[in-house]
């Protein structure tokens, strides 16, 4: 074999090598573990997730026991008897509204037993979240209160009453899992223990229960926290890229995508959405308070003690205010409240609500306040020219929050609710008959 055969056998197997090395670079598929995506895109978490038997909540209980009533509104109390509604269960409920029409306050406040109020009347369905409500029929009717009587009676099978205080409806319920023995011996032999409450009678159909006695209450100092305005804005907008910041004046401030806004003052925020879309799943009141708390929810929005305190079918609306030990919080710019309201199809309009929390409570600013008794209040509603004493539909001790901008301040208060609004009664100490005070606005409704 000569040198030239040698070197064209050479030169064809580097081009056959050639080949293999270059399929081979073209087909190699390293075993690579897969790197995963940093997830840019956070779940936004302000403060905690709800569920409405956390919110909706009565706003007083009383016992009427021995031809005296006792009642309370103290809120780990209020919790307890919730408790052991929610371990009964109700079914047959028939509307004995004509029945009892002729003695209607005496039915509902006359007898031994105990009365479940709550601050507002409660569609069934939303009954239906808090409570075993095992009637499938009934629909399309608000109760804001249960009473269940406590009859000496063995052969009588346990029943409750569920009222429309307002519009006077009465249906009975029969009442099942429960045991008057044991609900006696826990819960309503303690009645006495409960301050004594005494009634004040608005008209033939309306009867308030307020406390007799002085009334002590600790008036609290707390550290508060500003809430995150950039975590808003990433929970409320679809694409909060696109938000455009305006700053008006050093307390306020707008973001807006071109059709929602978010505004920003005096530590309100309040976020407007004018969008339209059908939504079909809403059918209800009942629907439209579930979706309220589930909107809440979306962001754990929840970040103190709120309790669902009123709504209005007509502007389709729901308010959910600022509760301290199960007593309400009012502020005359509305910073105690969470506020939503929804137009037609099921979106929201507004959402509104504070951009703090109460933080950390200052025990040394702590102070013991002695509200004075429920017949002085009586007595100066009855005597003020400002008050309309058939449009009174609740009294009750309250909190008055002032804020600056590190701590909050809740001062113990007698206010009315009086044609839409609440009110705050102030007394004149310096009137030697004790009768002396006026009514003022709080906030209104």
């Amino acid at each position: 074999m000569n040198f030239e055969n040698i070197k064209s056998i050479l030169l064809t197997l580097l081009v056959i090598l050639s080949l293999v090395l270059t399929w081979s670079l073209w087909t190699y598929q390293p075993q690579l573990a897969e790197i995963k995506r940093p997830d840019y895109i956070r779940d936004v978490n302000i403060g905690f997730e709800k569920e409405p038997i956390s919110l909706i909540l009565p706003q007083q209980i009383l016992f009427h026991k021995d031809h005296h009533t006792y009642g309370t509104m103290e809120g780990s109390e209020i919790r307890r008897i919730q408790s052991k509604l929610r371990q009964w269960s109700f079914d047959e409920f028939v509307d004995i509204s004509a029945r009892e029409r002729d003695q209607y306050l005496d039915f509902v406040h006359g007898q031994e037993g105990i009365e479940v109020i709550f601050p507002t009347e409660i569609p069934i369905e939303t009954f239906r979240e808090i409570i075993k409500i095992e009637d499938k029929e009934i629909r399309n009717i608000s109760f804001d209160r249960i009473i269940i009587p406590l009859n000496e009676g063995k052969d009588e099978l346990p029943i409750a009453y569920f009222v429309s205080y307002e519009d006077q409806y009465i249906y009975q319920a029969s009442l099942n899992n429960f045991s008057q023995t044991g609900f006696k011996t826990e819960i309503y032999n303690r009645a006495i223990s409960y301050p004594k409450y005494i009634s004040f009678k608005i008209d033939p159909f309306n009867t308030l229960f307020i406390q007799e006695n002085s009334v002590q209450v600790n008036q609290l100092t707390y550290y508060s926290k500003s809430l995150s305005t950039e975590d808003f804005k990433d929970a409320l907008f679809t694409n909060p890229s696109n938000v455009k910041r305006d700053i008006e004046t050093v307390n306020e401030e707008t973001y807006s995508d071109g059709s929602r806004a978010l505004l920003i003052k005096d530590g309100l925020l309040r976020y407007i959405n004018p969008t339209s879309e059908s939504d079909e799943g809403i059918k209800s009141s009942g629907d439209y308070i579930q979706k309220s708390i589930d909107f809440v929810n979306d962001h754990s929005g929840w970040t103190d003690k709120y309790q669902f305190t009123n709504w209005d079918p007509n502007k389709r609306s729901t308010l959910f205010r600022l509760h301290i030990n199960g007593v309400p919080v009012f502020h005359h710019s509305k910073l105690t409240s969470v506020y939503l309201e929804w137009d037609g199809t099921g979106l929201f309009d507004i959402y509104q609500r504070p951009l703090f929390k109460l933080h950390l409570p200052i025990d040394s600013e702590t102070t013991k306040i002695t509200l004075p008794p429920g017949q002085r209040v009586i007595d100066i509603i009855k005597s003020s020219p400002y008050v309309n004493i058939q449009k009174v539909k609740n009294i009750t001790v309250a909190y008055q929050m002032t804020k600056d901008d590190t701590k909050v301040t809740v001062e113990p208060i007698w206010c009315i609710f009086e044609n839409g609004d609440w009110k705050k009664v102030v007394f004149d100490d310096t009137d030697t008959k004790g009768i002396g005070g006026t009514i003022i606005g709080l906030e209104k409704n």
